[in-house]
C-alpha cells in the first residue's frame, strides 16, 4: 500500500543544511499496522509528511497504492490524498469555530461519504465523546481535541491512515481505546503508519521501524512542527 524508496529530505538550517531522512526505505502492506519510532528530531513528522503527499522529497519515490504521489499535478494529488488518506496531525488542526461533532464532519465536505452523521456519532461514542459533541474545540481537553481529530481522520475509512503521536496526550484508558480502534482498522484491510514514542504502541502494531538520531536542531524542530 505504501512505499518509499531511497527517499531523502534535508531543510536548510542557521548553521547548514539539515538531513531529515536519508536515503530512506519504507514498504507497508495493506492492512498492516506499523509503528516508527526515534528521538525527537529523528525524522518521524517527516517521514509521515512526505507518506501523505504533503511533502515533497529531495530525492527518490514516494508510492501509494501504485501511484507515484510526486508523478501526479498538485491537484491529481491532493484528489487522490482526498479518497485515501486519513492525517492525524500533532496540532490537531481542528477548526476553532465548530463543534466537536461538525469537526469531525468537516471531512464529509472534502470526501463525502454515506451516513456520514450515523458514522460521526459512532465515533464519537467510541472515542468518549458524545457528551462533548456541541463543545467547540477551545473548551475541550488536549487529549479530547486529540480524539476529535482522529475521529475526523477515520470518518471516511481511509486506506492509509498516518497519526503522529496519536496517543500522546491521552491517558492508558483512552489510549488503549484508540490504540485497539487503529488495529482492528488494520485488520478490516486499513493500512496504518504511527509516529511515536510510546511503547504501547509498539506492542500493538504488526512491526516497528526505528528511525536514527539526525541533526535537526531544537528551533528547526519547531519550524517544521513536530518530531
Amino acid at each position: 500500500m505504501l512505499e518509499l524508496h531511497q527517499v531523502r529530505k534535508i531543510y536548510p538550517g542557521p548553521s547548514g543544511p539539515v538531513t531529515a531522512l536519508a536515503d530512506f526505505s519504507l514498504h507497508v502492506a495493506a492492512g498492516e499496522m506499523v509503528a516508527v519510532r526515534g528521538p525527537s528530531g529523528a525524522g518521524k513528522s517527516t517521514l509521515l509528511l512526505l507518506a501523505g503527499g504533503l511533502l515533497s522529497p529531495d530525492t527518490g519515490r514516494v508510492i501509494v497504492d501504485g501511484r507515484d504521489l510526486f508523478q501526479l499535478s498538485a491537484e491529481a494529488r491532493a484528489d487522490f490524498r482526498a479518497e485515501n488518506i486519513g492525517f492525524v496531525f500533532q496540532q490537531f488542526h481542528l477548526l476553532p469555530y465548530l463543534n466537536v461533532r461538525d469537526n469531525v464532519l468537516a471531512a464529509n465536505l472534502v470526501r463525502p461519504v454515506g451516513n456520514a452523521q450515523d458514522r460521526a456519532d459512532e465515533l464519537l461514542s467510541i472515542f468518549g465523546l458524545s457528551n462533548r459533541a456541541r463543545h467547540v474545540p477551545a473548551a475541550l481537553s488536549t487529549g479530547e481535541r486529540q480524539r476529535t481529530a482522529l475521529a475526523r481522520a477515520l470518518l471516511h475509512r481511509p486506506r492509509l491512515l498516518l497519526a503522529d503521536e496519536p496517543t500522546g496526550n491521552l491517558d492508558d484508558e483512552n489510549g488503549k481505546t484508540v490504540l485497539d480502534f487503529l488495529a482492528d482498522h488494520a485488520r478490516q484491510g486499513g493500512t496504518v503508519l504511527l509516529a511515536t514514542h510510546d511503547a504501547r504502541v509498539a506492542e500493538v502494531a504488526q512491526r516497528t521501524v526505528s528511525l536514527p538520531t539526525t541533526r535537526i536542531d531544537a528551533a528547526q524542530l519547531s519550524k517544521m512542527g513536530g518530531s
